[in-house]
């Protein structure tokens, strides 16, 4: 799934897009046609004519579908819109415009973690920027929790491990990946359902029996004085008075009322997404074991899953043959929802769940097996609230009345609604009684199929670099307490695929000491090791043709500033950044430490002193570490069978100017180019 498939799914939405506009606009003068076709046959009916009052009954019944028709047609191009965002916002990653996204993940940067900062992973032109596509602050915070993971062990590589599987699985589905991101999109941005999970909390669980009775005795009482007085038998004051005092009754009511509809009243295009979201996940023909265990929650209405803080505490389960025919009755009770959102779908695209080819690439040699069967969804414990309903009923048909209800209550807004639904059915009464018993019979089902969701932002945000780029490869994680990170044809996920230079890493325990000249690679391919490391670590796949490393905690020290707040110079700030490395190293853990230009903040000879000492702790058995300087003499730290070696990168030139081939070579650099650079701006004369 390269450029050309988002390429061609644009221009298919694009040309459905037009295709709708043009069907709105014929439908849209239609109703207003028929409409007053209508009324004008009404009124000859109602002076006599039976055979225009007949017609203007048809006419009325045609102008009811023509306003189904078109609000179908409206709910098309919502969301062929937001699939075209989709679609758009992965373009952007083939052309650099990715650095133009809104979300970056700013919020994510934390002090105590220099690192996050130094490897570009939350921030503008960020690797998190490059990745999101989660839409809800959920779903955002926990990729933003994958990519601060570090050495993954246990259930938590489990789910590292299970996470490339899922990956695997949405990347052979590139269709339901894309119908999933699209219903996604109607999501508003930075959704936060926190204040509708607390609601359901604190839902009443014992209705009035005053407003039972009323919900119940008013529509009737309104309903048979209308039906009375278009008889005759009745004046029309009656029914004209009982509806009046309905909207009296519940407009005394209204505070109450409303402060029991507030959660609904912001959500019903949201609640309308995540319906479509869980019946596209219930259908989907995963085979992974993790989005497997996920789709078990959504389609058994499993109560007894309850969201768990730390999702990295679980580890992965399967569904047997016996649970997916089981699974055959919670969905056909949506087949009603399941018909509408087929309708809703894009027209030229595949049903969700098709296959199509699979991005090359993201075969993963090595790859672990799966997680263990019969274990808990990762992220979810066994205990069940107290209360909660029995599963069976799949999420998206216990969703359905919530979303219609949420529909409804949008329109209390109208007050020719809010008057004829209180006045003759109580709505106000009825609906927050539906509310509150959908609250008692499902509100516990609802959090875990949220967190479900969320963590399917997660699988969805890991898998862009898979089907945006044609060379990646999900790493394989060592065992053994011995440091070690291999790679072949590694490659900075940030820059552009086709212009960046792969280089490979044999990296074990002891220093690398690299030099070369200015511009010439060595800070990004200390990037490029870190940043590919944290992608590692969070279940993604990574930019190389083979990956693989052993559990390490990163430490980094490259983009190093003084704060004036804080009295501290650059140097200073460096040395924290140090000391922070040899505590490390201090406790025996296997290490990953990234040193771009070594104490730059202070002269020359002091650089080199400390330099030497600061690499005598740090260069053991159990780190590896690389560190980048202009400083030729630490390159006699290598000798015959130590534990420090040399490499280099270099430049050449052509037709009097620099260029670099980016390409890591062994030994020591014997070149420079800063007179070359001084004189190119003008600095240093031509004669010098």
């Amino acid at each position: 799934m390269q450029k050309k498939f988002f390429l061609a799914a644009r221009e298919a939405a694009l040309a459905e897009k037009s295709s709708c506009l043009g069907r709105l606009q014929r439908v849209s003068v239609a109703r207003g046609v028929v409409f007053v076709a209508a009324v004008l046959a009404l009124a000859g009916g109602y002076d006599g004519s039976a055979g225009l009052g007949a017609l203007g009954a048809a006419l009325l019944f045609v102008f009811a579908r023509l306003v189904v028709c078109h609000r179908r047609a409206a709910r098309r191009l919502v969301l062929l819109t937001a699939r075209l965002s989709v679609l758009d916002g992965m373009l952007t990653r083939f052309d650099g415009r990715w650095r133009d996204l809104a979300e970056d993940g700013a919020a994510y940067l934390a002090v105590a973690r220099p690192q996050l900062t130094d490897l570009h992973v939350f921030g503008p032109s960020s690797l998190y920027q490059y990745l999101c596509q989660a839409r809800t602050r959920a779903g955002r915070e926990r990729l933003a929790a994958a990519l601060r993971t570090e050495a993954p062990q246990g259930a938590a590589l489990a789910l590292v491990r299970a996470r490339h599987g899922a990956i695997r699985d949405l990347a052979a589905h590139p269709q339901t990946a894309l119908t999933l991101a699209s219903y996604g999109a109607l999501l508003p941005d930075g959704q936060d359902v926190a204040p509708l999970l607390a609601a359901l909390a604190e839902a009443p669980r014992r209705p009035s029996g005053l407003r039972r009775a009323a919900c119940v005795l008013l529509p009737a009482a309104n309903v048979a004085a209308c039906a009375l007085a278009l008889l005759g038998a009745v004046p029309l004051l009656l029914p004209g008075g009982l509806i009046a005092g309905s909207f009296l009754l519940t407009w005394l009511a209204a505070r109450r009322s409303e402060a029991v509809l507030a959660p609904l009243m912001p959500l019903a295009q949201a609640l309308g997404a995540y319906r479509r979201i869980f019946l596209t996940l219930e259908r989907a023909p995963f085979a992974s074991p993790h989005l497997a265990a996920l789709q078990r929650v959504l389609r058994e209405g499993d109560a007894a899953a309850g969201p768990c803080e730390d999702a990295a505490a679980r580890g992965c389960g399967t569904t047997t043959q016996g649970q997916d025919a089981g699974h055959g009755a919670a969905v056909r009770e949506a087949e009603a929802d399941v018909r509408e959102a087929e309708a809703d779908a894009p027209r030229g695209t595949a049903a969700p769940g098709q296959a199509a080819d699979a991005p090359t690439g993201t075969a993963a040699p090595g790859y672990a097996a799966d997680a263990p069967t019969g274990a808990a969804a990762p992220g979810y414990v066994a205990d069940a609230p107290a209360g909660a309903a029995a599963p069976g009923r799949s999420a998206s048909a216990g969703l359905r009345l919530l979303a219609r209800l949420a529909a409804a209550v949008s329109w209390r807004r109208n007050f020719f609604f809010y008057f004829l639904a209180n006045g003759l059915f109580a709505f106000d009464f009825a609906a927050g009684l539906l509310f509150e018993r959908w609250c008692r019979r499902e509100g516990a089902r609802l959090a875990p199929a949220l967190a479900v969701w969320h963590e399917c932002e997660v699988l969805l945000s890991l898998s862009t670099l898979a089907v945006t780029q044609a060379r990646t490869v999900f790493p394989v994680f060592l065992e053994g307490e011995a440091p070690q990170l291999t790679a072949t044809a590694l490659r900075n996920p940030l820059l552009p695929e086709e212009s960046a230079v792969a280089n490979d890493a044999a990296l074990t325990a002891g220093t690398t000491i690299i030099t070369g000249s200015n511009m010439s690679g060595k800070t990004t391919w200390l990037r490029t090791l870190g940043m590919n490391a944290v992608l590692a670590w969070a279940g993604a796949p990574v930019c190389a043709a083979a990956f693989s490393l052993s559990p390490l905690a990163l430490y980094t020290s490259i983009r190093v500033d003084d704060s004036l707040a804080e009295g501290m110079s650059t140097f200073y700030a460096e040395l924290l950044r140090i000391k922070e490395m040899v505590a490390a190293e201090r406790t025996g853990r296997p290490l990953l430490l990234l040193i771009d230009e070594i104490f730059k903040g202070t002269n020359s000879a002091d650089r080199i002193t400390g330099a030497r000492a600061a690499l005598a702790h740090l260069t053991n058995a159990h780190s590896i570490t690389l560190v980048s300087t202009h400083d030729f003499e630490l390159c006699d730290l290598e000798v015959p069978g130590g534990r420090v070696r040399n490499a280099h990168f270099e430049e050449h030139y052509q037709d009097g100017k620099i260029a670099f081939d980016y390409r890591l070579r062994a030994g020591r650099c014997q070149t420079t180019n800063a007179v070359y650079l001084l004189r190119l701006v003008g600095i240093l004369d031509e004669e010098r």
